[in-house]
């Protein structure tokens, strides 16, 4: 196994970035290959009763292929 592709998607809402991590995992699940990912707050800003945090999403995509 081994590091084949990295996504980087910054300033995302959850829902935002749960809607690509499916749409990747979708991409590659004809493939001989495995999505990870890391979801990371990039900041948090409350005002009153409104509330918006968003997040940068960074995705690993392996190859499981055996090379050599």
């Amino acid at each position: 196994m081994h590091l084949a592709k990295v996504y980087i998607y910054s300033n995302m809402t959850a829902q935002k970035a749960q809607d690509k991590v499916n749409k990747l995992i979708e991409e590659y699940s004809d493939t001989d290959s495995t999505v990870n990912f890391d979801l990371q707050i990039e900041n948090s800003v409350a005002a009153g009763k409104y509330l918006e945090t968003r997040y940068t999403l960074v995705v690993y995509i392996y190859s499981l292929v055996m090379e050599g």
